[in-house]
């Protein structure tokens, strides 16, 4: 059997996803369906993503934006900062996690992932640099992973005068 692990962040209204077809998610949490031999988590875009420094909200409340399908984050100056999915995607030694992002934008902005043991024991990150234009463009990237990687949690990392827009992101284990 294929084991895969997919987060689908697409065009969502609270609650419905869309994959080949639709899947009903009665909350907005991750759920998972077997689909032909693949396991699929589906949430809404704004589901669990959240800065990885509770002072982002507070201080900066423009800088992280849940806005219906979308994600919004904007750079702080002076400042370089993290955004991440709370949802953990189980893996096994020898994996190679794949993040599609669709989004436009400006500045310095990198897509990548947090690395961890278990729970929050975090052993790796890792992330590239994403070419941002004012159109939505959609970007494939592909990180292999260390043995110790148990936990993969898709990230972002924002610059300071840099502002990103997501419509769309999916990760997977492969």
């Amino acid at each position: 059997m294929n084991k895969k692990l997919a987060f689908i962040f697409a065009g969502l209204v609270a609650g419905t996803a869309l994959f080949a077809g639709t899947i009903n998610v009665q909350t907005s949490r991750s759920l998972p369906h077997q689909v032909a031999g693949t396991a699929l988590f589906a949430e809404t875009i704004n589901g669990n993503f959240a800065p990885a420094n509770s002072d982002v909200k507070k201080k900066h409340p423009g800088s992280f934006v849940k806005a219906k399908n979308q994600l919004i984050l904007k750079g702080i100056p002076g400042m370089t900062w993290m955004a991440f999915d709370t949802t953990g995607i189980k893996s096994e030694q020898g994996k190679t996690i794949c993040i599609t992002v669709t989004a436009k934008g400006k500045g310095k902005v990198y897509a990548g992932y947090y690395g961890y043991r278990s729970g929050y024991s975090l052993v790796k990150q890792e992330d590239k640099l994403l070419t941002l234009t004012d159109k939505p463009t959609e970007f494939k990237l592909e990180f292999p992973l260390a043995s110790t990687v148990k936990i993969v949690r898709p990230r972002f990392r924002v610059t300071p005068d840099s502002e990103i827009t997501v419509t769309d992101i999916k990760a997977e284990i492969k």
